[in-house]
């Protein structure tokens, strides 16, 4: 984007009051001065209030000041959900540095992406956890990346915040960062190959999580289960952990994403709000449907995105949870939009909502980029006081932003009627089959509803006639049998009684029992690309 127009538009977002003069640091001071003994996060295993977060953090700056780290300087950060996970990256705020917020399911090539990308000096990781070894995946990219002088862990940063070291009120403002300037680098969540870093400043992550937690009307008595990585954007800031923690709330860490974990901490910590992608909220409708062991009536939220949700699931969600359901749209990189409270059912199980902000602008558009007619499929591109101008130190993604600074998001929508964000999929994932264009969320949408599906995925793989295959994979319900299998051609004489055209046919049908997931929970479509090529 013209460093003209970036200018501009943040001198706009400070004259309209979006950007307040904080960074992460003194947002977490302020808290502490507010609400000191409230519970600011707790894991299994213990509990921080804010006063107690607040001095680890100070102590854990101490420490990577002593390890000379820099104001400015990058830190990879691939860290488990728990309690050290939020003050350490406190800490690193405080320190005047930004972590690279890897993810626990990052492997050497990502890792090794972001080190040459951003040079970090040091590696923040986990002991050996869940049967894998952090530290030596941590030391193997050290080999390759010069400038990670130091590798520590988990039991590196408690035993740093046990010190007890306070940081001065001189020694904090000589580290203390502008607000403008980069607070985290969150990692894409895009269709390349490796995920490009995404530089989020102090204040507009924090107006993000703030406007999002004013959106949903959240209360200092909220009690946030983070199921979801909590390095995620989702979960977060979006409203997340700093949304909770903006309010006196308390934040709990799920280690890992699995009914087994969360249905119990919803119970013991009378969870009221959590977010979900939809195969983890999957898993969990289906382990309620036969374990009534737990008390979930606390929950008053359940915040759903990171894929689409198809409108079955929504339904299933609303029977057992209702007038809890709200759909999400949001990117790492920034816009958000999310359904309402006043939102009837059939528009919450429909759409995606609309944006949280006022001050977010968004449209869409052809490949031309010129705006399509309401109710027409294109391209969602964005522009706001919390949706980045550009991607860290990637020239060469210069194309994923307009002229005029709007991001262009990559995903395929249109607007309905009511004025709501309708996410049809990537644009990408748009099949090319014998030179028509399918949509595989347009294909899973009718499919949903034939008899014995439960949940269904649709993918394009490549084929030597048509160019694109539609390969469906179902999961059936728990009373069918593989040879109850529905073929292609019993899916493609449905779809023609339905009026469906010709060219969206399915070629190949596969039966799995559940889905193969990323990092972050999504369905793994690469994967099942890549098993239905084989």
């Amino acid at each position: 984007m013209n460093e003209q127009i970036e200018a501009q538009l943040i001198k706009s977002y400070i004259d309209g009051g979006y950007w307040q003069d904080i960074t992460l640091g003194d947002f977490l001071r302020d808290c502490a001065r507010k609400w000191p003994k409230n519970i600011a996060v707790l894991d299994a295993m213990e509990s921080l209030t804010y006063e107690e977060l607040n001095k680890a953090s100070d102590s854990i700056a101490c420490y990577l000041a002593k390890l000379g780290i820099a104001c400015g300087d990058r830190i990879l950060f691939q860290m488990k959900n728990c309690v050290w996970h939020t003050a350490t990256l406190f800490g690193i705020a405080k320190a005047g540095a930004i972590p690279i917020m890897a993810l626990g399911a990052h492997r050497y090539k990502e890792l090794l992406s972001f080190a040459q990308r951003a040079n970090p000096v040091a590696f923040i990781t986990n002991e050996i956890y869940q049967g894998f070894n952090y530290p030596a995946l941590a030391k193997e990219v050290q080999l390759d990346a010069p400038s990670i002088r130091d590798v520590l862990t988990v039991s590196d940063m408690m035993r740093a915040a046990h010190e007890g070291n306070v940081l001065t009120a001189e020694q904090y403002a000589k580290r203390r960062p502008e607000f403008t300037d980069p607070c985290v680098l969150t990692c894409s969540g895009g269709s390349t190959n490796v995920p490009k870093l995404i530089p989020r400043r102090h204040t507009d992550y924090l107006y993000d999580a703030q406007t999002f937690a004013a959106f949903l009307d959240m209360k200092q008595s909220d009690v946030y289960l983070i199921a979801l990585p909590a390095s995620h954007n989702f979960v977060f800031g979006n409203p997340g952990v700093l949304g909770t923690l903006s309010l006196g709330a308390t934040a709990v860490m799920c280690e890992n994403p699995s009914p087994d974990e969360i249905l119990p901490m919803i119970d013991e910590h009378r969870v009221t709000i959590t977010a979900l992608v939809p195969a983890v909220l999957s898993a969990m409708l289906d382990t309620l449907s036969w374990d009534d062991a737990y008390d979930t009536t606390c929950l008053r939220l359940l915040l759903v995105g990171g894929a689409v949700l198809e409108e079955q699931l929504a339904r299933k969600t609303l029977q057992k949870f209702p007038g809890c359901l709200r759909q999400v749209f949001g990117t790492a990189e920034g816009i958000n939009f999310c359904t309402s409270a006043n939102d009837s059912d059939d528009i919450v199980v429909s759409c995606q909502g609309k944006p949280i902000s006022p001050a977010d602008k968004w449209r869409i558009v052809n490949e031309d980029l010129c705006e399509v007619a309401q109710g027409e499929s294109g391209e969602l591109i964005a522009l706001g006081a919390y949706t980045i101008q550009h991607y860290y130190n990637a020239p060469e993604a210069e194309d994923s932003f307009t002229a005029d600074g709007y991001y262009r998001t990559g995903d395929k929508a249109h607007v309905s009627a009511e004025g709501n964000l309708v996410v049809e999929g990537r644009v990408t994932e748009q099949i090319n089959r014998g030179g028509e264009k399918v949509m595989p969320s347009e294909i899973e949408g009718y499919l949903a509803a034939f008899p014995g599906i439960e949940e269904v995925q649709v993918v394009g793989v490549a084929d030597e006639l048509l160019g694109q295959r539609v390969c469906v994979y179902l999961i059936g319900e728990p009373e069918q049998t593989p040879e109850q299998t529905p073929t292609p051609m019993q899916l493609n004489s449905y779809l023609a009684n339905l009026g469906v055209a010709a060219h969206k046919s399915v070629d190949q049908v596969r039966s799995i029992d559940s889905w193969p997931l990323t990092s972050v929970g999504k369905i793994n479509r690469k994967l099942l690309c890549e098993w239905a090529a084989s």
